[in-house]
C-alpha cells in the first residue's frame, strides 16, 4: 500500500513566503517542492503574486544540501548579523 506522504512548511521573510513541500510519487518516491511567492501591488491597487518553484528529487537530496550547508556556513562565518533575529522585514 502507497503512503503517499505529504508534509509542508511555510516561512514569511518580509514581501516573499517561502513553501517547501515533501510529495511522493505513485511509486512513493519522495520529492520537494520549494516554491517563493511575492506579493505584488499592480497600479490599479489590486494585488497579484508572482511563484517560482524548484522541484528537488531524491537523487539530488545529498549534493543539494551539502551545498546549501556550504554556503549557509560561509554567510554564516562571514555575516553572522543575518542570523542573530528571524524576523526578517525588508
Amino acid at each position: 500500500m502507497r503512503s503517499m506522504a505529504s508534509r509542508y512548511a511555510q516561512r514569511r521573510a518580509g514581501k516573499r513566503t517561502y513553501f517547501i513541500d515533501v510529495k511522493a510519487t505513485r511509486a512513493d518516491d519522495y520529492f520537494l517542492t520549494i516554491t517563493e511567492s511575492r506579493k505584488k501591488i499592480n497600479a490599479d491597487g489590486s494585488a497579484s503574486f508572482s511563484r517560482h518553484q524548484i522541484y528537488l528529487y531524491k537523487e539530488d537530496f545529498a549534493k543539494v544540501m551539502e551545498g546549501i550547508t556550504e554556503m549557509v556556513n560561509f554567510v554564516k562565518e562571514h555575516k553572522p548579523e543575518y542570523f542573530e533575529n528571524n524576523n526578517h522585514e525588508e
